[in-house]
């Protein structure tokens, strides 16, 4: 089993149970582990033997009969057969047994399937038609090394797996070293279980520290946000005071008008329904004494006012209004508006959506001020303007009006016919008009 420490995820209390269960599979797996490296020494002393029977008794070769011959052949033949059989069911790992020139003369075990290899393919080769050319150099130095006399132990990643392997020379009884062997042992899981473990040790410490720390950094920012907090209600309570001086003493007129339900506006709604319920339902909540002003009325008539009520003189201009300030989520106009008693007034807006946390409306601000003086004023100024232009084009005399250049920028009829020129044409330099200076 394959244990990812990333996705740990337990309670604080059980990491010590967590703990012990590591352990205990990691104390298993090495148990498993020592097993295994007594039968390969079981292994290697019954090789040793099967090679001293084929070279001893040369002398006591010729001093046994025919029978005793064939039992003996038939004995180490039965012998080879089972140590290959034990081989071949090594568990967890594989055998292989190399001779001097590096080439492999007995390959088997379990672990070969495992990574996708057989003893066909590896018997009979040498280490470099079989193994990764980056693990040349590792696996000759140490075969080399076993065949001088030097066992190594090492821990090798192959694939996604990681063996414990060790290389041992072989020898027979008269200890003479006539081939090597290695013997792997797939620790993967192990491997895995450790690093866990070590992750959750390292959680645990990090954890511990942190929390510690936690509560240092707790108890300081205690002290200090209680003193902010009052601090900070302090100063609130005095920013609200000064925003209400500001509200209520404003030239401008200021208001608040909210909705008693917040509307979705969108294109997955009908938005005249949805003017409809605003119209109705947008209600004035607050409004200082500016605004109120400009509709001749009391703070009682004001507030709680519907939307309707102050756009009834001009529903369908006031819908779409609405509709385009909502579609943007503000708007800058100047429009005419009725006072409470019936009386035209202009009033130039800056209005601005308010949005809960879903995104829908819940009312809007504005800032309002009566222009109707300004509009007063532009209009007599329209009225000066449109008789003084008909008072040039019907004089009886010629009028000019040059820049500074000498060009004209305005020029009557009159003047055009005592110049001898269309009219169309009379925006020249006078000095040039007619040789005539002028």
């Amino acid at each position: 089993m394959c244990i990812d420490p990333t996705k740990i995820d337990r309670p604080l209390e059980t990491c010590e149970a967590l703990v012990a269960e590591q352990k205990a599979k990691i104390r298993q797996l090495e148990e498993d582990l020592q097993q295994q490296r007594e039968l390969c020494q079981k292994l290697e002393a019954q090789l040793k033997a099967v090679e001293n029977a084929g070279f001893s008794g040369s002398a006591t070769e010729f001093d046994i009969t025919e029978d005793d011959r064939i039992r003996l052949i038939t004995s180490l033949e039965k012998s080879q057969e089972m140590y290959r059989t034990l081989i071949k069911h090594y568990p967890n790992g594989s055998v292989f047994l190399f001779d001097r020139d590096l080439r492999y003369t007995l390959v088997d075990g379990q672990g070969l399937a495992v990574v996708g290899l057989s003893k066909e393919q590896l018997e009979g080769k040498t280490l470099w038609e079989v193994s990764p050319p980056e693990d040349w150099q590792l696996f000759e130095t140490t075969y080399r090394a076993a065949l001088a006399g030097k066992e190594n132990t090492f821990e090798y990643k192959y694939g996604d797996r990681i063996y414990s392997t060790t290389i041992v020379p072989v020898k027979n009884d008269r200890e003479e070293i006539f081939a090597g062997m290695v013997v792997t042992q797939d620790i993967t899981e192990k491997k895995q279980a450790e690093i866990a473990l070590e992750e959750i040790k390292n959680q645990l410490q990090i954890k511990y520290q942190k929390r510690t720390e936690d509560l240092k950094t707790a108890n300081d920012q205690l002290q200090e946000e209680v003193l902010s907090r009052w601090r900070a209600e302090k100063a609130l309570r005095k920013s609200q005071e000064q925003l209400e001086l500001f509200f209520s003493q404003s030239l401008d007129g200021f208001f608040f008008m909210m909705l008693d339900e917040p509307v979705h506006w969108d294109d997955t709604v009908d938005k005249e329904k949805v003017l409809d319920y605003i119209f109705a339902n947008g209600r004035v909540t607050k409004a200082n004494d500016a605004l109120i002003a400009q509709y001749g009325g009391t703070r009682e008539e004001f507030i709680g006012r519907t939307l309707y009520s102050f756009l009834s003189h001009d529903l369908t201009g006031g819908r779409e209004i609405i509709r385009q300030f909502f579609d943007a989520g503000r708007i800058h106009i100047e429009n005419e508006n009725r006072t409470f008693d019936g009386v035209p007034v202009w009033i130039e807006g800056d209005y601005i959506c308010i949005y809960d946390s879903h995104g829908r409306i819940i009312g809007y601000f504005g800032v309002q001020r009566d222009i109707s003086d300004r509009k007063k004023a532009e209009a007599t100024l329209r009225d000066s303007e449109e008789r003084f232009r008909a008072t040039v084009e019907q004089a009886a005399v010629g009028i000019t009006h040059p820049d500074a250049t000498g060009r004209y920028l305005r020029v009557n009829q009159k003047f055009c016919e005592i110049s001898c020129s269309p009219f169309k044409l009379c925006v020249k330099n006078h000095s040039n008009y007619c040789g005539m200076g002028f």
